[in-house]
Order: C-alpha cells, then sequence, then structure tokens
C-alpha cells in the first residue's frame, strides 16, 4: 500500500464511523470505520518508514568517464582595444616601528 491508499482507508473509516447512521444485525458499521482507521493508519506509518530506509539513487557499479570538451578561443570583435595596464602606487607606511606579520 501507498501513502494514497493508507489515506483512502483512513476516510472510508472515518465516513463509516462518523457519517454513516445504519443499525445492521450481526455488524456495525462504526466498529467496521474503526478498523479500517487503525490499518489505514498503521499502513500510512509503514510506508513513511520504508520510504525513508530505501535508496534514492540507482547505484549499478558503472564508472562514469567523462570526454574532454574542446572550447574555442573567443576572438576580440574589431575595433576592440585591449585595455592598459596601470601602474600601482603604493604608499609607505606612515607608523613608526611597524612590522610586517612573519610567515610561519
Amino acid at each position: 500500500m501507498r501513502i494514497s491508499a493508507s489515506i483512502f482507508l483512513i476516510a472510508l473509516g472515518a465516513i463509516l464511523t462518523f457519517a454513516v447512521h445504519v443499525h445492521t444485525n450481526g455488524f456495525s458499521l462504526h466498529t467496521g470505520g474503526i478498523i479500517l482507521m487503525i490499518i489505514g493508519g498503521g499502513a500510512l506509518i509503514l510506508t513513511l518508514v520504508l520510504m525513508n530506509r530505501r535508496p534514492r539513487t540507482a547505484v549499478d557499479g558503472r564508472t562514469v568517464q567523462q570526454q574532454p570538451v574542446y572550447v574555442e578561443p573567443v576572438r576580440p570583435q574589431a575595433g576592440y582595444v585591449e585595455p592598459r595596464q596601470q601602474p600601482v602606487y603604493v604608499e609607505p607606511r606612515q607608523q613608526a616601528g611597524y612590522d610586517e606579520p612573519r610567515l610561519p
């Protein structure tokens, strides 16, 4: 049984227990509804437990090797000018007694 069948049994049992007002000889519909709700609840719990125990991916032992992919280099468009490298100016430290951190 799956989740939908379990919920169906719970709903059917609830209908028989709470909504049907028929009295029969030899069989009580209310008792049958309670039994169906108990069976549906147990099946729902069992289904949820079994769903969490099984593996989520199939493993068959094969190794997948990726093929190398060749990518065409991008060519600049006509009229493109390469940007110039700007010189970086680093100011000297103004603080007296500053020590560079030592590497281990």
